[in-house]
This record gives C-alpha cells, sequence and structure tokens, in this order.
C-alpha cells in the first residue's frame, strides 16, 4: 500500500513540473549544444499577482509570497532476490549385475540462503524408473534444510538388482528450492 502511495505522490510531483517544449534555444546555452536539437523547456508561466506586491528599485513588481511548503520525500526499497540453483547436474553411472551405487553431487545456488533451517531442495522426482520396466530403482537424496551456497550431502542411490534391461537410460529431474515449513 505504501509503495503505491509513494508512487502516487512522486507521479503528482514529476506532473506538476512539466512544461510545454520549445524548438527555440536559450541565448544562454552554450554552443555546443544548440547543436543538439534537444527539446528545451520553456519557462515557467508567471504567476497572476496577487494584493499586496511590491515594486524594486527598478520598478519592477514582486510577489509576495502567501504560504510556503517544503515536501520531503524519502524512499525505502525492499529488494528481494529468490534462492536459484545454479548449476546443472549431469549423474553418470556404469552398474554392473547387482550393484548398488551412491553417487553423490553437489547444488550451486546463486547466494547463501539468510534463513537457516527455512530453505529446502524439491525435485520433480525422488524416485525413478531409469530402464521404464515399472520397477523404482533409482532415488534421489538431500537434506531436509540447505543453509549453504553449495550443499554437499545430497547422493543418488541406484540398485542394480532392479535394474532389468540393458543400456544407457537417460531421466531429466527439474530441481527447486522452496520454502520450508
Amino acid at each position: 500500500m505504501n509503495i503505491k502511495k509513494l508512487l502516487v505522490v512522486t507521479s503528482m510531483l514529476i506532473l506538476s513540473s512539466i512544461t510545454t517544449l520549445s524548438s527555440k534555444v536559450p541565448e544562454w546555452y552554450p554552443d555546443e549544444w544548440k547543436d543538439l536539437n534537444l527539446p528545451i523547456i520553456e519557462d515557467m508561466p508567471q504567476m497572476p499577482v496577487l494584493e499586496g506586491y511590491k515594486e524594486d528599485l527598478d520598478g519592477k513588481k514582486l510577489r509576495k509570497l502567501q504560504k510556503t511548503y517544503t515536501v520531503a520525500l524519502g524512499t525505502k526499497v525492499n529488494v528481494f532476490i529468490p534462492l536459484e540453483v545454479m548449476t546443472d547436474i549431469d549423474i553418470e553411472a556404469t552398474i554392473i549385475g547387482n550393484q548398488i551405487a551412491q553417487i553423490p553431487f553437489d547444488i550451486e545456488l546463486n547466494r547463501t540462503p539468510e534463513k537457516k533451517d527455512y530453505y529446502s531442495v524439491k525435485y520433480s522426482k525422488n524416485e525413478l524408473d531409469i530402464d521404464d520396466d515399472g520397477e523404482i530403482d533409482t532415488f534421489i537424496y538431500s537434506s531436509k534444510y540447505i543453509n549453504e551456497r553449495v550443499s554437499k550431502d545430497n547422493y543418488v542411490k541406484i540398485f542394480g538388482e532392479k535394474i532389468s534391461r540393458d543400456g544407457i537410460h537417460k531421466k531429466k529431474v527439474y530441481v527447486t528450492i522452496e520454502v520450508g515449513e
């Protein structure tokens, strides 16, 4: 709500200071500016002279200020940059027979989380059927919370006894960071 008020006040200040533009260049401009074809803001129109004006020594009428105000505008902006996973993770493993492989991997974030035990890693799938035979054979594990810029306690566990088809198998898993409970 405060941002809306700030935008309204700022836009009112800007709109009140805009005047018509003219193509003539005043004499007091430096010569190098005259070739730039910049829009020139004309002088503000004179305010009507109210009662109570004075004359100076040259006979010009001076306006007496009725009321003056000072406006101080302070701004405070909170910028929040969300946590993002910065690295792509490619896991390559050769599984022979009934071997159980545990493959560690790192997750790097764009910055260190500002709160401890607040952010967690979320995978699109934690349990995979790597060879598409209908039996879950690959599991992804991570700690409950991520507190460092680089998380090193993540691993993939592959059970060779559950893989029934030989060959190269590929799966894509998406990693995101979510706010913990």
